[in-house]
């Protein structure tokens, strides 16, 4: 399905930015323009960038060992992910189901590619989900949908630092990256929802890295802000 762009180019900050720059507001051209150079390049640049959050493998293959589903949903479309997906796989991660941009009539930051996940992933309610995001407009997909929401603060952006940049830091300047980049996640938590959004907003977290612990039927953040414990039937 193709996805209708109505982009950033709308608010306020860029609106602006776009008139100083060019002398005149931004138009449907506009974006459509931006968004036919942007994709191809993204496709060929995307996957360099594909390395998982440390963690990622063993805290899905944990909670599989549950009986739990892994769904994804992405700003990215679904030629973009064409190039990410095998990158991702070829390091042991392959999600039950995949939510792209262009899937949807609209994306993030509504709520539908979570709504396509429970549909994908035959689960009844948004509500039954734990949505694990870094970057503001997945944080807010998770909560416009109601989800349990789980923000990771040094792999994103905010930070935009490798594994390796990180680890060559002092302690405190981490504490102090993590500190910036989750107040920036839960800041979003109390943004306006979704236009066409009426569910109750779903609760948001905040963590440093992620965990499982298969002995102990546990699912960390390792921040101490949430510490999520199993039933034995697997579910939270």
């Amino acid at each position: 399905m193709a996805r209708a762009v109505r982009p950033s180019a709308s608010t306020a900050r860029i609106a602006a930015a776009w008139q100083d720059t060019r002398g005149a507001a931004p138009t449907q051209a506009d974006v459509d323009a931006l968004y036919a150079l942007f994709v191809p390049k993204n496709e060929t640049v995307a996957a360099r960038y594909a390395a998982l959050v440390p963690g990622t493998v063993e805290t899905m293959a944990a909670l599989r060992a549950r009986g739990l589903k892994i769904g994804s949903t992405t700003g990215y479309t679904r030629s973009i992910m064409a190039h990410v997906l095998p990158v991702a796989a070829a390091q042991g991660f392959s999600p039950d189901n995949l939510v792209c941009s262009d899937d949807l009539p609209e994306g993030r930051p509504g709520p539908g590619g979570m709504l396509r996940c429970c549909a994908d992933l035959g689960v009844d309610s948004p509500r039954a989900l734990i949505k694990v995001d870094d970057t503001v407009p997945g944080i807010l997909e998770g909560v416009s949908a109601g989800a349990l929401t789980v923000g990771v603060a040094l792999s994103g952006n905010a930070v935009g630092l490798s594994v390796e940049a990180l680890a060559a830091l002092p302690a405190a300047e981490v504490e102090s990256l993590r500190e910036k980049a989750g107040s920036i996640l839960l800041k979003s938590r109390s943004r306006p929802r979704h236009r066409h959004h009426r569910r109750p907003a779903g609760p948001a977290f905040m963590a440093g890295s992620l965990s499982a612990s298969s002995s102990k039927r546990r699912f960390v953040c390792r921040s101490g802000h949430i510490n999520l414990h199993w039933n034995k039937k697997g579910s939270l």
